[in-house]
């Protein structure tokens, strides 16, 4: 794939070779790590079809440092690539971006990653089983994609994730991850479901019993919704999933709702 022009690998490589004119300073301070993630960056500008995205965020801007990738540079609220105090990416913020294309498998190469938001954009393919390695990893939100396959083996190694999110793609086998909820820290799980089970198991998927946002039903506006257990207030609460979450992952204008009669109404 490197030696091929026409691949996102070999399009990383020649950008790099040809255009790239920080990467030789990195290659004289022998600054490897930096290297690597600036290829597996420009990798994913090319497997997304950057050239397409609504922002460039400075991608493959020859002159700058992939922390400075981004809508805000120096601060740590910006979209884009996000850096640590030495000069590493331990978040990515591509939502709403028009990404079109595939996850590269690359992605798992970089370790000091905590969070990943690539939600409600046209990413297709699979979740790259490389995924598993970033034993770091906090967060991962690809919601509203157009992802298929089963949630990879590999991902009950991500120890730290808490939050993660695959609604609206086409992916299953999310039970994998439940080894997570019940010895680690993962604590919320928003998936898709199916309306009927939504209906009859009071918004619980059966055949996974750590997901605790159930997506899929729609409401009477025929928005798309995702519920999940208040236990506090005895209600299911829902929102609309296409106003998707904020950074942080609060849910929006959450509501209690009820089935009376089985029809989908506010409480």
């Amino acid at each position: 794939d490197l030696a091929n022009d026409s691949t996102p690998q070999g399009k990383a490589i020649s950008w790099m070779e040809e255009s790239d004119n920080l990467v030789w300073r990195l290659i004289k301070d022998g600054l490897h790590e930096r290297i690597i993630q600036r290829y597996i960056f420009a990798v994913l500008y090319y497997s997304t079809k950057g050239e397409t995205w609504l922002d460039q965020y400075n991608f493959l801007c020859p002159n700058l440092d992939v922390c400075m990738w981004n809508s805000r540079p120096n601060t740590t609220h910006a979209l884009g690539l996000i850096c640590n105090a030495e000069k590493v990416a331990y978040k990515i913020t591509l939502g709403r971006n028009n990404l079109t294309g595939t996850i590269p498998p690359e992605i798992g190469y970089l370790k000091r990653l905590n969070l990943v938001y690539l939600q409600f954009n046209n990413i297709t393919g699979t979740l790259p089983s490389s995924i598993g390695n970033l034993h770091r990893l906090q967060v991962l939100y690809v919601t509203m994609n157009q992802l298929s396959g089963t949630i990879p083996t590999s991902f009950v190694a991500l120890e730290n994730l808490y939050m993660a999110g695959f609604v609206h793609n086409n992916i299953t086998g999310y039970n994998v991850l439940c080894p997570l909820a019940k010895d680690h820290w993962l604590t919320r799980l928003q998936v898709n479901c199916d309306a009927n089970n939504m209906q009859s198991n009071g918004f619980k998927d059966q055949d996974c019993p750590c997901c605790t946002d159930c997506c899929g039903i729609m409401d009477e506006l025929h928005n798309y919704m995702c519920c999940y257990q208040n236990t506090t207030l005895n209600y299911n609460m829902c929102y609309d999933a296409s106003y998707g979450d904020d950074v942080y992952g609060n849910k929006p204008n959450s509501k209690p709702m009820c089935l009376p009669d089985d029809k989908f109404i506010e409480c």
